[in-house]
């Protein structure tokens, strides 16, 4: 029973040292720039406005999913003068592997460094921000109609949570909106001196 259990234990072992080596040796074979264009097309296709992004596009699997990307250009809707509704120096996305393979995206990490989002709004009063019309069978998910919360910053921490999903207290009058407990808690209690 003893022996069973010891090369039980060393097959398990061996198998989970072969998984972590392929998943770190993977991306180093797979070239995700020559998937570029099209995940560049299917981004604008599906957002309804032209997506671009630089020249890095890394890709890495262990111990996060994960994509670091450069120089991306989010274009705005026809007939607005500003080129770009939205641009970024670089992205640094990191998902939890485990909940991907149940199809459960956890975000680990969501970086952006230099951000820039232009604001327009035309003499019609429509915004850069809400999508193209919607054509007939097509479902942009940058389309206005998609978006169905506001999002609401944490006070004591600022981060921005959806407004539905927020903490809520009524002070002085006023509600305030927060992403924890542990930060309502905080807050009341920096107030309260």
């Amino acid at each position: 029973m003893g022996k069973a259990m010891k090369w039980g234990a060393i097959i398990i072992g061996g198998l989970v040292v072969v998984v972590i080596a392929a998943l770190l040796i993977v991306p180093m074979f797979v070239d995700v720039q020559k998937f570029k264009p099209d995940i560049e097309n299917w981004l604008s296709e599906t957002a309804g406005r032209p997506i671009h992004i630089g020249k890095d596009l890394r890709l890495s699997l262990f111990p996060w999913v994960g994509f670091d990307l450069s120089q991306i250009r989010i274009g705005n809707p026809p007939g607005f003068k500003e080129k770009d509704f939205f641009t970024v120096k670089s992205a640094d996305l990191r998902f939890k592997l485990l909940p991907l393979l149940s199809k459960d995206i956890q975000v680990k990490r969501f970086i952006l460094k230099e951000p820039r989002i232009v604001l327009v709004k035309k003499k019609d009063g429509q915004w850069n921000f809400e999508g193209p019309k919607k054509k007939p069978g097509k479902s942009p998910i940058l389309s206005s109609e998609t978006i169905t919360d506001e999002m609401v910053m944490d006070p004591n921490c600022h981060v921005y949570i959806p407004k539905r999903e927020a903490i809520k207290a009524k002070i002085a009058g006023e509600t305030i909106y927060f992403c924890s407990k542990e930060c309502k808690k905080k807050y009341l209690k920096e107030k309260n001196r």
